[in-house]
């Protein structure tokens, strides 16, 4: 029975159980229950109620969550009006104002409620952008196929196709110049000169 409870153990656990069991400690399922009791039960000076009436939230509430249902968890026979009183007065201060004015039935209720308002007063995860696109109706506006407008023509001319360049030496581009030539196509240079395709 020992070596099956000791599949189930982990972490400190664990290496308690291998501790006492490499020193032959465990001589028999009572003294296992007997040794595991006294080694991980709760030190008799704790007192879960106190600890639990006393709990405040410093942290997330996620956080304060956990350590709340941690005692709770150690503490029986309580109404469950203790457990919300305990539960209300522990929040922050906004949020339990909050969550107090909604009057929850119950703990179950109040923990839902203190969420939904934790969210709420969460940032979001991204900061919304100052440069949001315009929106854009769900109904666009449709013209009838007799008044649509015609594309206008291009304001400046299309480019004709373009001519390969043409390298010239040093002295060519200063005969070039000379004679006022243009240094592609040989033709007089002009303002305004086009070169020919």
């Amino acid at each position: 029975r020992i070596q099956f409870a000791s599949f189930y153990l982990e972490g400190q656990a664990l290496a308690w159980f291998q501790w006492m069991s490499n020193n032959g400690l465990l001589t028999s399922w009572d003294a296992f229950l007997r040794a595991l009791e006294l080694h991980f039960s709760p030190s008799k000076f704790d007192d879960p109620i106190a600890a639990l009436c006393k709990l405040t939230q410093t942290q997330g509430l996620q956080e304060y969550l956990s350590e709340f249902e941690t005692l709770a968890n150690r503490i029986s026979d309580y109404p469950q009006s203790f457990y919300l009183s305990c539960f209300l007065s522990s929040l922050k201060p906004h949020l339990r104002r909050e969550v107090t004015a909604l009057q929850p039935p119950d703990l179950p209720t109040a923990i839902a409620l203190a969420k939904l308002h934790d969210d709420k007063h969460r940032p979001p995860p991204f900061p919304p952008s100052r440069f949001d696109p315009p929106t854009v109706p769900s109904h666009s506006l449709t013209l009838p196929p007799s008044t649509t407008p015609k594309p206008l023509p291009p304001l400046l001319p299309t480019p004709s196709t373009k001519l390969p360049i043409k390298r010239l030496t040093e002295a060519e581009m200063q005969a070039h110049r000379d004679k006022n030539l243009c240094f592609n196509c040989d033709e007089r240079y002009t303002r305004g000169h086009r070169c020919k395709p």
